[in-house]
């Protein structure tokens, strides 16, 4: 069963955050590992509209992201039946933000479950569990100097290659270096030992 109301906090881009669903904190675990994003705020800017009576109403979206261009854009983080449901009374709040954002050169965007979860999130995950394990010097340089002779291959080419002892530890070497991007590969398939792995830019 899904958790979509839930409360909680995460630290992403240095920064502590709250969100209020699970959606919320997983649209913020790809943004942590966004290397185009610089800064991410919750609840950036309260907007105020007009409805058709005349009264006054405001919207409050959930989250702005700062990219290294400098570039901006809002988010509102959304399930898709909730925003269906919703639909009609949401609407005017989001027309409101495309303004707000159009006047500023920014973007607005609405992120629903499809978005969200997806490959690139599963990977995240499983990278997690090896974002602190320790990497040695010489275990480091037995992973990348492979790769520094070869364009590109496969997670189980590299750890068949980078030398004798426990396939286990390499491979579990292999998947931190990932997480910490010492080694790059495409987060957006499924990971496996048949994933193509390389050497990041500006790293041997």
């Amino acid at each position: 069963m899904q958790r979509r109301s839930m409360t909680g906090q995460m630290c992403v881009k240095g920064h502590l955050l709250e969100y209020e669903s699970s959606l919320e904190r997983d649209f913020l675990t790809l943004a942590e590992w966004n290397p185009d994003i610089v800064t991410m705020a919750a609840q950036p800017v309260r907007l105020t509209f007009s409805d058709p009576s005349g009264g006054k109403r405001s919207y409050t979206p959930d989250f702005l992201a700062t990219y290294r261009d400098g570039r901006q854009s809002l988010h509102e983080i959304k399930f898709r039946a909730d925003l269906k449901a919703s639909w009609i009374y949401l609407r005017p709040r989001f027309e409101c933000a495309i303004d707000w954002c159009r006047d500023r050169g920014s973007t607005f965007h609405i992120e629903t479950e499809r978005k969200i979860r997806t490959p690139r999130l599963r990977n995240i995950r499983f990278l997690t569990h090896f974002s602190r394990a320790d990497v040695g010097s010489t275990d480091e340089r037995a992973l990348t100097e492979v790769l520094a002779r070869r364009t590109a291959m496969t997670a189980a080419e590299l750890i068949a290659l980078s030398g004798s002892g426990d396939p286990a530890f390499r491979t579990r070497n292999l998947w931190a270096l990932v997480a910490s991007r010492r080694i790059g590969v495409d987060l957006d398939q499924p990971l496996s030992m048949s994933s193509i792995v390389h050497a990041e830019e500006g790293r041997p």
